[in-house]
């Protein structure tokens, strides 16, 4: 379920960006969201995440990072193309801090599969980022 309130998050970040900083009309993205199979559940504990991330914050920055990090070579061994472009989509969204980056890339090598896809980060990443991953500052080390 995780994973899915991830995508849910990913989808209204771009809507912000789009809309510049202006969800709109909630009942209809909610609308939206539930034809595209999510449940009301999905998409309210979606909403809720970034409505408490967006008053920490105090309003939507939209995408304003633009750096890239390099990868390691053991790290572009490990890490799919789709699965380190989704990590720098989430990075540029403002959705995940570049010490939570570092934190899932430490993870992905650490679990010692010999190939880490786009759904194995949305796994390590919604873990991290709903509850039971790594602090913002914190460090597999």
């Amino acid at each position: 379920m995780q994973q899915r309130i991830l995508e849910i998050v990913v989808f209204l970040a771009h809507e912000l960006n789009r809309r510049g900083g202006e969800l709109g009309d909630i009942a209809k993205l909610s609308q939206d969201l539930r034809l595209q199979g999510y449940t009301e559940n999905e998409i309210s504990t979606a909403l809720s995440w970034l409505f408490e991330r967006l008053e920490e914050d105090r309003g939507w920055k939209g995408t304003t990072y633009t750096g890239v990090r390099i990868l390691h070579k053991v790290e572009r061994r490990v890490l799919s193309p789709e699965a380190y472009g989704y990590l720098l989509q989430l990075r540029a969204l403002g959705l995940i801090t570049p010490g939570q980056m570092e934190a899932i890339i430490e993870r992905a090598l650490m679990t010692g599969a010999s190939r880490i896809g786009q759904e194995d980060i949305k796994a390590l990443t919604a873990s991290l980022l709903f509850g039971e991953g790594l602090e913002e500052t914190e460090t597999l080390h």
